[in-house]
């Protein structure tokens, strides 16, 4: 008979590992929320979490294993936000141009209302599994942009759409990064100011390529 439709359903072991892995990723989102990143330990993540630090390595091998899992966990709440925002279809350049434009300021929110996402991507530039996972999923949102934006243009459009999409998620971090750098007034200043930016190269792009 095939089971390959039936749901899922975890072992009661399977459940009381995720939920040791949840409570290990929560402690140490609470310590990194009050002392910050750089002084998270084992055995500290071990006594708010309620485990003792040999256990931990059942779950995580070290510190930089649990960051990384943190890391994950916020790529994977940004693309819940991705996905809401493009729930519906996308019938024109113009909204397209407005649903980029809410991207970029999903993205400053996620990381503006979360100190301990902001702390853990500031780690990033040194740690190369933190860089491979930003890496990843760069490519991961330009290959979503790049079919969204598809329809709307020529095939022959395509290497160039690419690269422009490509240069504005790059420009767009950074001008989302510039701002979460700055006090939440001129943050917002600066994101606006962000936002014509990149809403004036993606209209001139466009011009190119009206029927």
């Amino acid at each position: 008979m095939d089971q390959t439709n039936e749901p899922v359903v975890r072992s009661p072991q399977q459940q009381r590992s995720k939920q040791r892995a949840d409570q290990i990723l929560a402690a140490a989102r609470a310590i990194i929320l009050e002392k910050g990143c750089a002084n998270l330990t084992i055995s500290e993540i071990a006594e708010v979490a309620g485990i003792t630090p040999g256990s931990m390595y059942q779950y995580y091998r070290n510190k930089a294993a649990i960051v990384l899992a943190l890391g994950q966990y916020y790529v994977e709440q940004f693309q819940l936000r991705l996905a809401q925002i493009f729930t519906e279809p996308v019938s024109n350049r113009e909204q397209l141009s407005m649903l980029f434009l809410q991207v970029l300021e999903q993205h400053y929110q996620l990381f503006r209302d979360d100190p301990v996402v902001r702390d853990i991507w500031a780690g990033a530039a040194t740690d190369k599994d933190m860089q491979n996972l930003e890496q990843q999923d760069n490519v991961r949102h330009l290959q979503f942009f790049c079919s969204a934006a598809a329809p709307f243009f020529p095939p022959s459009a395509a290497p160039e759409l690419h690269r422009t999409l490509n240069l504005l998620l790059h420009f767009g971090i950074a001008g989302s990064r510039l701002a979460l750098d700055q006090d939440e007034v001129e943050g917002r200043q600066t994101l606006n100011a962000a936002k014509k930016m990149l809403g004036e190269v993606w209209i001139q792009f466009c011009r190119n390529y009206t029927d």
